[in-house]
């Protein structure tokens, strides 16, 4: 697609850029909701359309999954389900989670809300959810006080910088407007236990001001 920036608006351009342009735009940051959502109108329709375009020319890789799923593409749940079916969906434990995820996201309105927090606590073992893929989805139900429990159990026990990193993502997408909340997400780090003790005080603080009566 040629003059991109020229026909199409910003948002348009951006999630062309993050779904058929370079690589590395999405392999560092990822597909974040609002990149397929803040699309309106024809843009929508278009990006739709381009998803669906590149399944039927089989060469879908993992954003264009991604993006089918935020964009809850219904016409592709079938072209999904061959795919948890391949090689690839059998073999490849992040793959399938990702496959998995798009027809959940897609069918977002029936997800078991507890099935999701007993993968994500380590209550149930799942072999077709990576729990990255799992927090994403928790996005979807808000403020509900169970999903924010199970959030912020996570991310106090986080092993990982890359996962305290994705939950951060979590809860600042959920308390979006909480600007001193966002603050204290973006520090991340282990470089000082006591300082990653009090940062997550304040995180906790913080957001059980936000869902207090």
């Amino acid at each position: 697609m040629e003059n991109i920036e020229k026909e199409h608006s910003e948002a348009f351009s951006l999630f062309y850029e993050y779904v058929f342009g370079d690589y590395r735009y999405f392999h560092y940051n990822g597909l974040a909701e609002y990149i397929c959502t803040d699309l309106e109108g024809d843009e929508r329709k278009e990006a739709r359309e381009l998803i669906i375009l590149a399944f039927k020319k089989n060469v879908e890789q993992y954003r264009t999954i991604r993006a089918a799923g935020h964009l809850r593409i219904r016409e592709l749940v079938p072209r999904l389900e061959e795919l948890l079916r391949s090689e690839k969906g059998q073999n490849s434990n992040e793959f399938r989670s990702l496959v998995n995820w798009a027809l959940l996201k897609i069918d977002f309105e029936n997800v078991d809300r507890d099935y999701l927090i007993a993968i994500l606590l380590g209550e149930i073992g799942s072999n077709d959810l990576l729990k990255e893929d799992v927090i994403t989805l928790l996005i979807g139900f808000g403020k509900d006080t169970e999903v924010i429990n199970a959030l912020l159990n996570t991310y106090l026990n986080a092993e990982y910088v890359s996962q305290e990193l994705i939950i951060s993502y979590a809860l600042s997408t959920i308390f979006e407007y909480n600007t001193k909340l966002h603050n204290a997400l973006r520090i991340i780090g282990f470089n000082s236990t006591e300082k990653r003790k009090e940062r997550h005080q304040k995180v906790v603080k913080l957001i059980n001001k936000e869902i207090s009566p």
